[in-house]
């Protein structure tokens, strides 16, 4: 998942050094702006201008995490690593912490974090972000415990109601519950604390869709796209549920525009799926067993399993598939 805006390191956007003050103006209304590339370039600047700033090391890290690209990976852990080595502090030892785990280095990120909560148990950052490397090594009870701790600490924070969202959804799949009440409140209080927030409206769709909700659902994947409206997975849920409810053609739109804006490794499966659409055949009721691998695969093996499910189900015109999430 892609993770921001439920950004899981943390800009500090104060330098240290004076003469930056209004260098961070300008990259904080490109950030604002949604001109990530840019506020990157102004902060290599300020790093040539002022190399010994932690504060300025630790921005920059978090700026190459927020572009998402796999190359910038190392790029940000070495950014980190000279904050800490300058000055060392909490919040930028738990941007190392998330920077290995989406690096796939889940056992050192769990460790990272464990000393993060350990020397400040009062940051609520931290505990939220050793939830997810929790999540991810599948110990669903110790994380759901650190999501909450981090809500205690900050009542005000969004993202841990989020991830408890995605915990708790996953567990009724696995479990086999039909009642999905508890994830569907806890993504609706992550949008009450921040209502511009893209993925607990996708998210929220997903369990609109588990619970058979569908135009639910819809309406939810339509607002995620609204407010981040180049995100492919969010245009494929959108053509699964359309393609659910018997409206093939605007499935196939919204199959298009994800194709359009997906990146090169999910072209393939893009145009499988797209195929199946175009060729209606007999009923075949989605797998639970693909779902119930929810949250704990990676953002491109979820856009696959997506295809691949909504490829067995649209096939047919009937709204009465099986019930999925993801």
């Amino acid at each position: 998942m892609s993770l921001p805006p439920s950004s899981h390191h943390a800009e500090q956007f104060g330098p240290n050094d004076p003469r930056l003050r209004s260098r961070y103006d300008r990259i904080r209304e490109l950030f604002l702006n949604g001109d990530l590339n840019g506020a990157l370039s102004e902060l290599q600047r300020a790093l040539q201008d002022a190399p010994n700033d932690p504060v300025v090391h630790n921005d920059f890290g978090s700026f190459l995490l927020r572009r998402g690209r796999r190359e910038d990976l190392d790029k940000a852990l070495a950014e980190f690593r000279e904050s800490l080595r300058i000055t060392p502090d909490a919040q930028v030892h738990s941007n190392v912490g998330i920077t290995l785990w989406r690096m796939g280095q889940i056992d050192e990120a769990a460790a990272e974090l464990r000393e993060v909560v350990r020397l400040d148990p009062q940051f609520p950052l931290g505990h939220n972000n050793l939830g997810l490397v929790l999540l991810s090594q599948q110990h669903t009870e110790d994380a759901i415990a650190e999501f909450r701790e981090a809500m205690r600490l900050d009542p005000d924070y969004a993202d841990p109601h989020y991830n408890l969202g995605n915990a708790l959804l996953g567990e009724c799949i696995a479990k086999g519950l039909d009642d999905f009440s508890t994830p569907i409140s806890e993504y609706r209080e992550a949008l009450r604390l921040m209502p511009n927030y893209a993925l607990a409206h996708f998210r929220l769709g997903d369990a609109l869709r588990a619970k058979g909700d569908w135009d639910g659902a819809i309406a939810e994947y339509r607002e995620s796209l609204r407010q981040q409206p180049n995100d492919p997975e969010f245009h494929n849920h959108l053509a699964y549920a359309l393609g659910q409810m018997g409206d093939a053609k605007g499935a196939i739109a919204e199959l298009r525009e994800a194709l359009r804006l997906a990146p090169s490794d999910h072209r393939r499966t893009s145009l499988a799926f797209l195929g199946k659409l175009a060729r209606p055949k007999a009923r075949s009721s989605s797998g639970r067993t693909i779902c119930s691998l929810f949250p704990m695969i990676p953002r491109h093996m979820q856009h696959w399993l997506d295809c691949m499910e909504a490829s067995s189900i649209l096939r047919g015109s009937s709204r009465s598939a099986g019930r999925c999430c993801v």
